[in-house]
């Protein structure tokens, strides 16, 4: 009998061990789950934003600065079993034996809960930075991580700005659903292959007086040249005082030029001097007379949400109209033919893909996606919008924790 119960019970634990294995709390496990859910749930809050820009309603973005989550584990004698769960996935696992209406087996119970907070971007910080232009800087650091050209000024310029002399200025204006779009794109190109970009500068500006190396030790220690290097100072001797030292700081600043390539000759006899990154210093008076002066007007991150809700809505309407950025050197072509290879951005309406990259329902009960096949350069363009995003999350603008806590679980 004794013989028989515990073979029983050996047959019961190995049970339960392969029954229980996949609601095992597992850190790892839980943690990568977490990720990819999180990770979707940004992706899915940027497109119903864009879908909101498109139908002109308010934004709002969610952020959830943590998350908090428990497992357990715990052995207990009962009576009875039970299994129960929801669909397909095991919640509980209640096994027990009964032997002659007396034995009593082991019982082990699983289970795990998280809580989240969710906090709201709408606030004044926040906003402030997301209605603001976006810097040079940002453009420039895009440049460097190998962003298609063409995609990048299409997201951040607003328009282009034709100066000569005092006459009105020819505004080329970003502009998805102008009839006029296609003289933007026109220029946009063209200004790209006569190598417009933004590009860094660095000048030394001088910190404070003349200083000695006695002086330098007494306010910095004798490590004075790590402290100071440390903080992007620079210490230079001054070579006409002995032991005398001019500490300088790097000043960064950005600008919008053409660099020297293939149809250089053929951008200077069109733009003035001031245009390229290196200026040819004028022989005669009077060089850059009729010439163009170029000014280029950067969005906001609130306007790039705006352009690209215009995108979701044109292409949906009808006719449809898809815009697409080729490579530099081919044609555009904006028609809305099945292949969007090059478009910006792909969002279907009311129309499911076999696999999408992303899915939300608006107000109304339409539902946008972004399929993730044959999307273009959608994927990017989310990417990007994210990063600028994230950009406007300063301190100040993300609300102390927890905001709104939710708390779920299963036991």
């Amino acid at each position: 009998m004794i013989a028989s119960i515990k073979r029983v019970m050996l047959l019961c634990l190995v049970f339960l061990s392969a029954c229980t294995t996949p609601i095992t709390p597992d850190f790892s496990g839980m943690s990568s789950k977490y990720a990819l859910i999180l990770e979707q749930y940004q992706i899915n809050g940027l497109l119903l934003n864009i879908v909101r820009a498109g139908n002109n309603r308010p934004l709002s973005f969610l952020d959830i600065p943590n998350i908090t989550g428990t497992g357990s584990v715990s052995i207990s004698p009962s009576l009875g079993a039970s299994f129960y769960g929801i669909g397909n996935t095991l919640a509980n696992a209640t096994p027990s034996l009964y032997l002659g209406g007396t034995t009593v087996l082991p019982m082990a119970t699983f289970g795990n809960s998280f809580n989240f907070s969710q906090s709201s971007l709408d606030n004044a910080t926040f906003t402030k930075g997301f209605l603001s232009n976006i810097p040079l800087e940002v453009m420039q650091y895009f440049s460097r991580h190998h962003i298609p050209k063409e995609l990048m000024f299409t997201l951040l310029v607003d328009s282009f700005e034709y100066r000569v002399g005092d006459a009105p200025p020819t505004v080329y204006t970003n502009d998805a659903a102008s009839p006029d779009y296609p003289k933007f794109q026109e220029q946009m190109y063209k200004l790209l292959n006569y190598g417009l970009l933004a590009v860094s500068y660095s000048s030394e500006i001088k910190d404070g007086e003349e200083i000695t190396g006695v002086q330098l030790k007494k306010q910095y220690g004798d490590q004075y040249e790590d402290v100071l290097r440390n903080r992007g100072v620079e210490i230079k001797s001054v070579s006409n005082k002995h032991g005398s030292y001019q500490l300088f700081k790097r000043n960064n600043f950005y600008r919008l030029c053409m660099k020297e390539g293939k149809y250089t000759e053929q951008a200077r006899a069109e733009f003035s001097s001031e245009t390229f990154c290196k200026v040819k210093v004028a022989k005669t008076n009077g060089i850059d007379a009729g010439k163009i002066n170029l000014q280029v007007n950067l969005r906001s991150t609130f306007d790039i949400f705006m352009f690209l809700g215009q995108l979701v809505r044109i292409q949906n309407a009808s006719p449809p109209l898809m815009i697409k950025v080729p490579p530099i050197g081919e044609a555009v072509d904006a028609k809305a033919d099945g292949n969007n290879e090059f478009a910006v951005l792909v969002v279907n309406k009311n129309k499911d893909a076999e696999r999408n990259f992303a899915k939300v329902e608006s107000l109304n009960g339409d539902s946008y996606s972004i399929p993730d096949t044959g999307a273009g350069y959608s994927s990017l363009v989310i990417n990007l919008v994210s990063q600028l995003l994230t950009l406007n999350k300063v301190p100040g603008s993300i609300p102390n924790s927890p905001a709104v806590l939710i708390q779920g679980g299963k036991n």
